[in-house]
């Protein structure tokens, strides 16, 4: 049986990522990513169901532009939430 350890990382391929997902893009702790969505200062996650995921994508987009803060959240790309 595969140990976890040589399982291929599936967060490379995912298309929403998990807070710890974005945590680690961002090399922060989970709690400072929610505390950066609650004040705007980074894209909004989807909320499907109870679970809160953030859009790859968006994320990269977002870091490519150099993590812009937009004057007003409404400004942020809808994400289908």
């Amino acid at each position: 049986m595969p140990t976890q350890k040589n399982a291929p990382d599936q967060s490379t391929h995912c298309p929403l990522l998990t807070v710890s997902g974005v945590a680690k893009m961002l090399a922060c702790s989970p709690r400072s990513i929610y505390r950066l969505a609650d004040a705007g200062r980074i894209p909004p996650p989807v909320r499907i169901g109870g679970l809160v995921r953030w859009p790859r994508a968006l994320l990269e987009q977002w870091i490519k532009e150099g993590c812009p803060v937009p004057r007003n959240r409404q400004n942020w790309p809808k994400t289908g939430s």
